[in-house]
């Protein structure tokens, strides 16, 4: 997987930045749900080792994720939810660190490539769409008012209340 596409690498400047100015917290809590526009955006990700992560859909079968999110031992799911709300669970091929994510730096609270790449074993359902990026990438500018959504937690360290889509 290329990590040089133009696209890939507007999405992992956005999500750089995005992380660095908002943190992770910021979808912790009563977040609302963000408008259908932005949803269809965003993915969950299961990992068989038990972690939920967030994910932007770049193409009908890539999602950007953390870097800290992947474990090249492990296994992941796209997890979509039906009409009523059952979890159905979509094969990732693929999910690839970007080669300068430092595992290390990242428990010690320091600067790294935190992204990876998912490939999807299949192309995703109508229902998501890939995030449009610009081209070349604008960066935000001071005053700049920014939407981040993912599945965060409502309860700070409560995995039993993550699993809804909120923003922020």
């Amino acid at each position: 997987m290329r990590l040089n596409n133009p696209m890939i690498r507007a999405a992992i400047a956005l999500t750089g930045f995005l992380a660095a100015i908002t943190g992770a917290h910021a979808i912790v809590g009563k977040g609302q749900p963000p408008a259908p526009a932005i949803a269809r955006h965003v993915v969950l990700i299961s990992g068989s080792g038990g972690t939920f992560c967030s994910g932007v859909v770049i193409a009908r079968d890539l999602v950007l994720t953390a870097g800290h999110c992947v474990d090249p031992r492990g296994s992941y799911k796209l997890i979509q939810f039906s009409a009523n709300g059952t979890p159905v669970f979509l094969d990732v091929a693929s999910a690839t660190r970007h080669p300068q994510f430092d595992i290390k730096a990242f428990l010690n609270h320091r600067a790294t490539a935190d992204v990876a790449v998912m490939k999807l074993a299949q192309p995703l359902p109508a229902s998501y769409a890939p995030a449009q990026m610009a081209s070349p990438a604008k960066p935000a500018a001071v005053g700049d008012r920014l939407t981040i959504a993912g599945y965060g937690l409502s309860v700070r360290g409560d995995g039993k209340t993550g699993g809804k889509l909120r923003a922020a």
